[in-house]
């Protein structure tokens, strides 16, 4: 799509992890408030979220290494607390309460309103490709990751909403945040659990954002961010990446509640998703040898179906600040635009106009002719046709814009140094 869409994509795709940071650290807040019995929620979940994304900052400071072991630890303790869910929601299922929560109720919220809420839980698929870097092989890890990682979120989401479904009735699943411990089997772990994964979401974000904004930075697309591309060790660790990462999570604690944070990252995740399908299915359509998906079932259909979703979730989720996304992508790329030098990289437009150049000419020769179709095409002979613009120029009157001229130089000479041009 060009460095413009590319640009605009880094930028917003930054933005979305940043914010994600300071959303999970407020869900971890709140969990903390329910378990120390705070009086003022939202003033308790702000101090401990500002403080758990203070403690996840010395993590990111450090590198991915670090971060890593720190995953493995929050990761046993998520495995061990949906363990205990799963175990007590099999015990507690009920038909008959199944029956009863198979419709839903008549003053529930809509569905694109918690649609929102969700989504963010879903997002962190994509974490492995913003380690793509510091992985040893990245194209036979990054698929294999992402779609293990898409296997088991299913299968621990859905089941998650069955055995919630047939363990507790609607108004303790709607109006009790701690459902989720009357269900386990060991009620202590579900609060270790959701600490666990709220921790483990935001240091995936802390890892993924400033290197997004490392790569972007070391494009040279954006001037005032060349200082982010400098890395620190042996791993090229962004540190300045990390801090700008920070200074936004914690703007972003100033809303306080995860019920106003969540749609503000769906938007920017969404349309991140949006292009990068969209960027997909134009590069298929392009038709250029250079690109060859090696994912058995990739059909570019798919790709612009995704899209289509993406536009269309984020306009049922909320219109205006849909509306307002789009515009700051727009106003992003008409900056880069104006501002951009040319691209030190290939990117498929030309592929795309070839493309459709080649189409359209097996298209109009499968057409019988006519001679009202007729277009005049000028063969012309010039030393060097580049100083000879009248001639050019007198070319393009005779052939009045409708006609094809083309500049014709001979190269007088033998072997190699012989050819027409």
């Amino acid at each position: 799509l060009g460095l413009e869409f590319g640009g605009a994509i880094g930028i917003v795709l930054f933005l979305a992890q940043s914010v994600s940071i300071a959303f999970y650290c407020i869900g971890f807040g709140e969990v903390l408030a329910g378990i120390m019995s705070a009086e003022n929620v939202k003033v308790y979940s702000q101090v401990v979220a500002a403080l758990a994304v203070s403690f996840l900052f010395i993590f990111a400071w450090l590198g991915a290494d670090w971060a890593t072991r720190f995953q493995y630890l929050v990761m046993g303790i998520l495995g061990i607390a949906l363990l205990s869910f799963f175990i007590g929601g099999i015990s507690k299922w009920d038909a008959a309460i199944m029956a009863e929560n198979w419709s839903a109720p008549d003053d529930g919220l809509r569905f694109w309103v918690l649609f929102a809420i969700f989504f963010p839980a879903v997002t962190g698929f994509t974490q492995g490709v913003s380690m793509s870097g510091d992985l040893k092989n990245a194209g036979e890890s990054l698929p294999r990751g992402t779609f293990l990682a898409v296997g088991l979120s299913i299968f621990v989401y859905f089941g998650a909403t069955l055995l919630f479904a047939g363990s507790l009735p609607a108004n303790i699943l709607a109006g009790d945040y701690t459902a989720m411990k009357q269900v386990a089997a060991i009620d202590f772990l579900i609060d270790a659990g959701v600490i666990a994964a709220t921790l483990s979401s935001a240091m995936a974000s802390f890892l993924g954002a400033p290197r997004i904004l490392q790569s972007l930075s070391s494009d040279r697309i954006f001037p005032i961010l060349l200082p982010f591309a400098k890395g620190s060790g042996p791993s090229n660790n962004p540190r300045r990446g990390v801090m700008l990462a920070a200074g936004i999570a914690f703007a972003v604690l100033g809303l306080g509640q995860l019920n106003l944070i969540a749609p503000v990252v769906s938007m920017f995740f969404l349309i991140s998703y949006g292009l990068l399908n969209y960027a997909t299915y134009y590069e298929a359509r392009s038709g250029s040898p250079s690109f060859r998906p090696r994912f058995r079932f990739y059909n570019l259909n798919i790709s612009l179906m995704g899209a289509l979703a993406c536009m269309g979730t984020m306009m049922a989720i909320d219109m205006t600040a849909g509306l307002i996304a789009m515009a700051v992508l727009v106003a992003v790329y008409q900056y880069l635009k104006r501002t951009a030098g040319p691209a030190r990289w290939a990117d498929s437009r030309r592929s795309y106009h070839l493309q459709q150049i080649r189409q359209h000419l097996l298209d109009a020769a499968a057409e019988p002719e006519h001679p009202r179709d007729w277009r005049p095409q000028i063969l012309l002979f010039s030393d060097d046709a580049n100083r000879r613009r009248q001639l050019l120029q007198f070319s393009a009157w005779i052939q009045g814009g409708s006609g094809f001229t083309t500049a014709v130089r001979i190269l007088e000479g033998s072997g190699i140094k012989k050819g027409y041009r």
